[in-house]
């Protein structure tokens, strides 16, 4: 079986970026031209800038991911 790996096309894009506040900018990023990721935030915080993705929150209160890493591996990454 012939194994090769094509590179993953990403393309990333900022909304709007805020110099003030803890939500620093806004972006969306589309993969291969065939899945996007919209409302990611940058985040300021107290150990430095983070992103954090979609979310809902849940009827508990808590909020919970709309995307995330499958995988251990893909989330390292």
């Amino acid at each position: 079986m012939d194994s090769q790996t094509t590179p993953m096309k990403i393309d990333v894009k900022i909304g709007s970026i805020h110099p003030d506040g803890n939500v620093r900018a806004y972006e969306s990023v589309n993969l291969n031209d065939c899945f996007a990721i919209r409302n990611i935030k940058i985040v300021d915080s107290t150990k430095g800038l983070f992103i954090a993705m979609p979310s809902y929150k849940a009827g508990s209160g808590e909020y919970k991911d709309i995307c995330f890493p499958v995988t251990k591996n893909f989330g390292n990454n």
